[in-house]
Order: C-alpha cells, then structure tokens, then sequence
C-alpha cells in the first residue's frame, strides 16, 4: 500500500490559479524587500569604506551580503514570474473547459466574454496556450498507468502474451477519448421515475457529528442498509443533512435489489434508477425537502447517485465527498466536491481521469494515491476499490498537512456544532421488475 497523496484541483489543474498569484505577489514583495534591503547594505558598504582600515574590512563583508540580498532578490522576482506562468498555463485549461460548456449551451454571449479573456492572457503569456496543450497530453497518457501496469502483471500470469492488460489499456484510453465518464454542467439523468419502497431500520450507536474526513468515510452504509442519514439541528439556522450512501449490492441485472449492476449501467449511461429513485425515497422519509441544507458522501455506483443529486440542484447541496466514482461530474461553483479516487481501481478508471479543469466550488480538490501497488492475482478482486481501503486514504488526507483539505475539515468542525444530531438508516427495494433479471441479495 502507498501513502503518497497526489491532492490536486483537477485532472490536469494542480492548484487554484488565485493561489499561484497570490503566492507570485508574495514573492514580489520579498523582493521589493530585499531591494530596500540591498541599498541600506549599500549605503552602510560606503560609509565604512571611508572610514578607518576595520571600517574597510568591514565595509568587504557587508557589500558581499549586499550582493547576497540582490540574488535572493532576483530569485524572488524569477520565482513570481514563473508562478504567473503556471497560473496562466492552468486558467488556459479551464477556460478551454468552460467555452466548451459555454458553447454545448448555445451561449454565444459567454463563449465571446471567455475567447476575449483567452486573447488577453496569451497576450500576456505567450507560451501558455502550448503548455497547456502538452498539460493535458501528458494527462491524457499518463492518467491510467497504475491500472495497466496491474492489468499487464496480471494478465501475464493468466496468460504468456498479458492479454488483459493490453484490454484495460485500450479500455482506459477509449473511455477518455470517448468522453465517457466526465459528466458536464447542466447535463441531467433521462427516464422515468422506478417503482421502490424504503423501510427504516433499527440504528443503536449514540448519534454524534464524525471527527474527522476518515470518520466521515467510516460512516458508510453496511450490512442491509443502503443509505444513512444524519440530520443536525442548530439553534437559530437551518438544519443540515449528511446523506451517506453504499455502493452496488448485488452483481444481478434485476431483482428486488436496486443497488445493482442495471442502476449502474443506467447511470453511466444518464439515465435515472432504481438505486438514485430509492435515494430520493430515503430522503423524503428523513424530512429532506427541497432547498434544505444537504452534504453527501457516497461510493461506487452511489457516488453517480449523489454527483446526480447535486447537479439536478433541487437541494441546497454544498458538499459531495465520492469515493471510487465511475463518473467525475462538473457540479458548478456552488458546491465542495471533493473526489478520492484510487489510481489502481478499475472503477475509478471509468471516469476517465477527471476533468483536466478544476470543478466545483473554491477549495474543491482531487485525492488520488496507488492503494495496492504490488500486482498479482488478488488484482482480479478489485481491493482498490474497496470503501475500507479508501476510508484509509481518507485518514491519510487527516494525517497531511495539505491546505487544500481544509474544506472539508471545516464541514466536519461546523457539523460538531450542532445541538441535536438524529439518524436515520433505510434499505430499499425495487417493487416490481420486468426484465426478468435475477433477484437481488
């Protein structure tokens, strides 16, 4: 197992833009600094060079630490130019992203604004617009090499020409290129509501807020129930909900279980659900309505589920935490997202590697480390998807100290302040099926 973390804002994005240039006009200012810095050593250099042979000796000392000063000076200035570059280079990419949303919706309007704001900044920096072509290239290319290196050892022991790797490898590149598994602002499931009912079931832990992202992650549905969730109550303000929901339950196509391998094909392909209708269900039980104050944290096939939610906007939604999700969706500027994906999970991989842009709300980000890095047969049980596996990496963004996290470590302190906490836990059953698909389990 690996607990080195890549946290990033997006695919090919690795930090905020604002953040590069601030950090750029901290370095200005060292440098403005060490200029004021560098003419009072200068000053003080030639005051002693006229004085008495120890004012001189001295004075030599004093114009080397002058010289000093000026090429941390200039260091400074090299380090801010640099940093405006980058963040060139990376709002390149997410303009790119955002005048292909702008023209999917016929906005004319907006796709002018962003091609002038793309004109004034390669106006500005040139070379950005090819940096950030060769960005999401080696995005591109490099995105899904923990999962073919994994397929490619374990296709090789199944077989002397590895045959499986070379099939996730085309795989891989064909969801990407394909366009599958990144799901755009504005985009919306299709078809009609299924047939479900959701049933209580009983709860015995004292109801308190998690700790912490690892607590949150922990919270995760088991056993019969699918979904959790928790309301807060706070004196004087709204209450909050968390919504927690599991992943896929049975293997079958059909059945009473809807959490199963037909909702996870009707929802990579955009289309509503038994297991997404089953959610709904649960929260309506719970007293969720519509505009209330909703945070989700789901994996798997409900990670689609929730991504949906968030994106249909019939909730106040300020946070989707997803682990392991199929699909990466752009939930707009008003909500976290924060993504934990395993580079060797072929669920993970469905996603296609993200979004090259940052999505989300500010100080959304993606969490991304090897989870089973040895290769071998037990690669065929997928342990790198395992919620277990990825509530670990959960409490390694915990053990870091990354400011990027910070997000939802202040969802979890605001949560602790509430004055009452209930919970609620449902499973769900599909009530009719006409596929004649095996029963669930």
């Amino acid at each position: 197992m690996s607990d080195e973390l890549d946290i990033s804002a997006g695919g090919a994005v690795a930090v905020d833009t604002d953040t590069l240039r601030d950090a750029a006009r901290g370095f200005d200012a060292a440098g403005a600094d060490l200029d004021d810095v560098v003419g009072l050593l200068a000053s003080a250099a030639d005051d002693l060079a006229v004085g008495p042979a120890t004012s001189q000796r001295l004075a030599g000392d004093v114009d080397a630490l002058r010289v000093q000063a000026g090429d941390r000076a200039d260091a400074a200035r090299d380090v801010a130019v640099a940093l405006r570059e980058a963040a060139a280079v990376y709002e390149t990419v997410e303009l790119w992203a955002e005048r292909r949303a702008a023209q999917l919706a016929g906005d004319d309007a907006r796709v002018g604004l962003i091609e002038r704001r793309i004109r004034a900044l390669h106006g500005d920096h040139p070379d950005a617009a090819f940096d950030a072509v060769v960005l999401m290239a080696r995005h591109t290319l490099t995105w899904p090499s923990d999962l073919i290196a994994q397929a490619q050892t374990s296709g090789a022991l199944l077989s002397p020409y590895g045959a499986v790797g070379f099939f996730v490898g085309g795989l891989a590149y064909g969801v990407r290129g394909r366009g599958f598994g990144r799901v755009p602002r504005g985009a919306g499931l299709t078809g009609a509501a299924s047939a479900v009912t959701v049933h209580r079931t009983p709860h015995t832990p004292t109801p308190t807020a998690p700790r912490s992202f690892a607590d949150l992650a922990q919270r995760m549905p088991s056993g019969a129930a699918q979904v959790r969730i928790e309301k807060y109550t706070f004196a004087g303000a709204p209450a909050q909900y968390v919504v927690y929901v599991a992943g896929t339950r049975s293997a079958g196509f059909g059945g009473t279980q809807p959490f199963d391998n037909r909702s996870n094909l009707q929802l990579y392909s955009g289309q509503r659900s038994a297991s997404y209708d089953a959610t709904i269900a649960a929260m309506a039980d719970a007293g969720i309505r519509p505009g209330d104050i909703v945070h989700t944290a789901a994996h798997s096939q409900a990670a689609m589920i929730t991504s949906n939610i968030a994106l249909a906007g019939d909730y106040d939604t300020r946070t989707l935490v997803t682990f392991g999700s199929p699909v990466h969706v752009d939930v707009g500027d008003d909500v976290l997202s924060i993504a934990v994906r395993h580079t060797d999970d072929p669920v993970a991989a469905l996603a296609g590697g993200g979004h090259s842009h940052a999505v989300g709300a500010p100080g959304s980000f993606v969490v991304e480390r090897s989870a089973d890095p040895d290769p071998g047969l037990d690669d065929i049980t997928m342990p790198a998807h395992d919620m277990a596996v990825y509530a670990e990496t959960a409490a390694l963004v915990d053990a870091g100290d990354d400011p990027r996290a910070a997000g939802v470590h202040d969802l979890v302190d605001e949560l602790a302040e509430a004055d009452a906490v209930e919970v609620f836990e449902y499973t769900a059953h599909r009530r009719s099926d006409r596929s004649g698909g095996g029963g669930g389990r």
